[in-house]
């Protein structure tokens, strides 16, 4: 799969199946926002993101609040630059 400057944000990519996806993302060329509700966990696989040279953000949020989706959505347009996969996990 070639995700080469796509732009993605992934929730619950803190661990397990979300975080599996991020990377793969990234390893793929995509830059990742990466939701979870756990900032440490968030924060570590940004990292990883980063450290292979794509643009990566960590933000926390609890997806059963709808304003806080909101919100989601438009602090990683303003991270990216805009959005072309959403992965709800």
């Amino acid at each position: 799969m070639r995700l080469e400057g796509r732009r993605a944000l992934v929730t619950g990519a803190g661990q397990g199946i979300g975080r599996a996806i991020a990377l793969r993302f990234a390893r793929d060329g995509a830059h990742v926002v990466v939701a979870d509700r756990n900032r440490d966990t968030a924060g570590r696989v940004a990292d990883e993101i980063r450290a292979s040279d794509r643009r990566s953000a960590a933000i926390v949020v609890d997806v059963r609040d709808v304003a806080a989706c909101r919100d989601l959505v438009d602090h990683a347009v303003a991270e990216l630059g805009g959005l072309d996969i959403l992965v709800n996990n």
